[in-house]
């Protein structure tokens, strides 16, 4: 549980957990942000710290901090794209009034958080009620600062931005893990926990978007106090995105339940005619959902198995998502046309019970050059759609 624990952020500085400091850390470089994320797998697009051993060295700056065993990952809000490959180590923070930084860079120096880039810093901590109020010295040169409080017997987030405090509208956990994430793009930034947005109130206003006095670029995180931390992310992936394997829906018989399923009676013509062409390579006992795996893909044979994937995708626009499709067969990188139908399908949360066509033409021409060369451009509606998946069909 964090006591005396809050993020902050400064001109081209974010702080998490502790209150920043003044000056460029240009020199004080720790951790690496990928400037790329729309990479296969995702969470190598992203720099994340499971806080396993043996520790960070920037994690043994100040104080008694040191590694915790192992937290139940029952215990803990879950994503759907497992940025920290199964690990369920936390940190254990006692910095003694002191602070530990974790300066971040990119190639080109300091990480950029623009409109159109956004840059997330999500993580999991364990709130406690902050026992005083810190003085306001405690933020000098701080751009953002959070920390849990008690009002009327209800435990709120605190947001300091600008020289002025604002207090969540809806309370919060204390003594369990919460999610909580700030998604900066350019001078403004969100509050999120449990990936939902917050909105606070300084007594005459609600606002759930913060403007900053300057902003743009993120060049580190600080923690400072005393708790448990876990699953230091920090990206321009928006950490809610994650891709469902893809599938080939070639998995009925083509029998009258298959016609009737299929609901087009030309789709069965048109796998007729590709048996008909390419009789000689149609052994009698194939199965049916081998041959319509074969008429899908391109094949001109009987394919038991064909596996689609997403090489590579990028948000083009609130609406818009490049994706670069893979597609092998039978182990074999595909080259060539498919007969089949490219698709989008997309959901807002992994808690959704079924997957929306999110692209309003589906793609009836798609072809591949070494299994990989497949890209498309698909329509996203409005819905927030974060959770991917491509699929091959008849219609």
């Amino acid at each position: 549980m964090l006591k005396a624990q809050w993020l902050a952020i400064r001109a081209g500085f974010a702080a998490l957990c502790g209150c920043a400091v003044s000056g460029a850390l240009a020199a004080e470089v720790s951790s690496t942000v990928p400037a790329k994320w729309n990479v296969t797998p995702l969470r190598d697009g992203a720099y994340t710290e499971t806080f396993s051993s043996p520790a960070a060295a920037w994690t043994t700056g100040s104080g008694e901090t040191t590694n915790l065993a192992a937290y139940s990952a029952a215990a803990v809000p879950s994503r759907v794209n497992d940025w920290f490959n199964g690990a369920t180590s936390a940190l254990t923070l006692d910095t003694e009034g002191e602070s530990i930084t974790n300066a971040l860079s990119e190639s080109a120096g300091a990480v950029p958080a623009t409109t159109d880039n956004p840059a997330y810093i999500d993580m999991l901590v364990r709130f406690d009620v902050l026992e005083d109020e810190p003085e306001a010295s405690a933020f000098e040169g701080a751009k953002l600062a959070l920390y849990a409080t008690e009002i009327s017997g209800t435990v709120k987030l605190v947001c300091w931005a600008n020289s002025a405090s604002y207090t969540s509208v809806s309370g919060i956990s204390t003594g369990e893990w919460t999610r909580v994430t700030v998604k900066l793009f350019g001078d403004k930034f969100n509050v999120l926990v449990n990936d939902a947005v917050q909105t606070f109130s300084d007594g005459t206003a609600e606002v759930t978007e913060f403007t900053l006095a300057s902003g743009g670029t993120l060049s580190g995180t600080i923690f400072r106090g005393t708790g448990n931390l876990a699953n230091l992310y920090v990206g321009h992936c928006d950490p809610t995105y994650g891709i469902l394997g893809a599938t080939v829906e070639a998995n009925k018989e083509l029998d009258a339940e298959t016609v009737t399923a299929l609901n087009n009676a030309t789709n069965v013509t048109k796998v007729q005619k590709w048996m008909a062409d390419n009789k000689a390579n149609v052994p009698a006992d194939a199965a049916d959902a081998a041959i319509l795996n074969g008429y899908m893909v391109g094949s001109d044979v009987p394919v038991n198995s064909a596996e689609l994937s997403i090489a590579s995708m990028e948000i083009v626009s609130p609406t818009q998502i490049k994706v670069n499709v893979s597609l092998t067969v039978g182990g074999t990188a595909k080259t060539g046309a498919i007969n089949g139908i490219l698709k989008l399908m997309g959901k807002a949360s992994a808690s959704d019970a079924e997957f929306t066509l999110l692209n309003e033409t589906a793609i009836t021409d798609a072809e591949f050059t070494g299994g990989t060369s497949a890209e498309y451009t698909f329509t996203i509606p409005t819905g927030g759609y974060h959770i991917f998946k491509p699929v091959i069909s008849m219609q």
